[in-house]
């Protein structure tokens, strides 16, 4: 006896075929689980769009030969690290470049405020 199972059952590991015993006998399972929980994926993120919106990101995401969540979670995820990315580095002009790595050759400042703070007892945290 052939049985398809459809989601996730705890008793059982995620391989398939797997033989289970049932109270007629034994059958072999085959047990199907979504992209998103072979993957990880278990949050979800809901946006709401007008039919314009929807009907162009279906449109593009045909285009691309993706899903609808394919599409959008890989083209919202690649801007996400381009504005991480940007706001962890910084870019300079080749004179002001100079000029800091320059610095950085320097020795550096006593700021007597600073060798205070540094020297006292660290207030508590409560």
């Amino acid at each position: 006896m052939e049985v398809l199972v459809v989601g996730e059952l705890d008793a059982l590991e995620k391989s398939s075929p797997t033989s289970v015993r049932t109270p007629s006998g034994r059958a072999s399972v085959l047990i199907m689980t979504s992209a998103s929980e072979r993957t990880g994926r278990r949050h979800r993120i809901e946006v709401r769009v007008t039919p314009d919106q929807e009907a162009l990101i279906r449109h593009a995401a045909s285009l691309a030969d993706e899903t609808v969540t394919a599409f959008v979670l890989g083209t919202a995820t690649e801007r996400a690290r381009k504005l991480v990315e940007a706001q962890r580095t910084v870019t300079l002009p080749n004179e002001t470049f100079d000029r800091f790595y320059a610095a950085l050759d320097q020795p550096g400042t006593i700021v007597p405020e600073l060798v205070a703070l540094l020297g006292s007892e660290p207030i508590a945290r409560s």
